[in-house]
């Protein structure tokens, strides 16, 4: 009777876990994938910068090639979905592409899919940034400097990120820093940086901003 307890208890245990263990999505096997990057065919300019940049990076860490698709139908395969497309919205009909203001982010799995989307004109780009830094691991420290790992097996957690910055204002008001790629990477928006079309912009207040006050 007291082993049989034990040996329920023990497999109670090992369900347990398993089941509160974090699903994870394989983007890449020995340098290779079957994974798709899809646009929206009325997305912005700054959302297929976005596309172009996760292709890129993802392309780095793992030696695979992703290609770029533009599509507004989910497609059979899988995709990693970048902007709030007709295709975002149709996998994940229950999340809200519509009130993310300022900058706000959306990283959602949807297995095999994953959704990168955020408020316009920046919250794509600034959520296919997030899930390069805190899922695969790239770190932008300077212009010149950055950290992209070797992973040519990437697998990552499943995603449910949902996130609203609460400053709408970023700088840090330094030489290098105002490089737009780079703040762009780090989510910096102030009105010094060289941010064009495609890192979405920047923010501007009226005056000449340190004297506005």
């Amino acid at each position: 009777m007291t082993t049989t307890w034990t040996l329920g208890l023990i497999i109670g245990a090992v369900l347990t876990v398993a089941a509160a263990a974090p699903a994870e999505m394989t983007l890449a096997t020995g340098g290779a994938t079957d994974y798709v990057i899809l646009v929206d065919p009325e997305a912005t300019v700054a959302e297929r910068h976005a596309a172009d940049e996760l292709a890129s990076f993802l392309g780095q860490v793992t030696g695979a090639t992703f290609p770029i698709l533009e599509s507004a139908q989910v497609p059979e395969g899988p995709a990693l979905l970048v902007g709030p497309g007709a295709a975002a919205r149709a996998l994940a009909p229950d999340r809200s592409f519509d009130d993310l203001a300022p900058d706000g982010i959306v990283i959602e799995t949807r297995a095999p899919h994953l959704i990168l989307a955020g408020d316009r004109p920046r919250g794509t780009l600034y959520a296919v940034y997030r899930f390069l830094e805190d899922a695969v691991g790239c770190r932008w420290w300077t212009s010149t400097a950055s950290t992209i790992p070797q992973r040519p097996d990437l697998t990552v957690p499943d995603q449910h990120v949902r996130y609203i910055p609460p400053l709408e204002y970023r700088e840090v008001f330094w030489w290098d820093a105002f490089d737009g790629d780079w703040a762009a990477r780090n989510q910096s928006n102030g009105q010094r940086a060289h941010l064009e079309e495609r890192h979405g912009g920047h923010w501007q207040y009226a005056g000449n901003f340190v004297h506005t006050f």
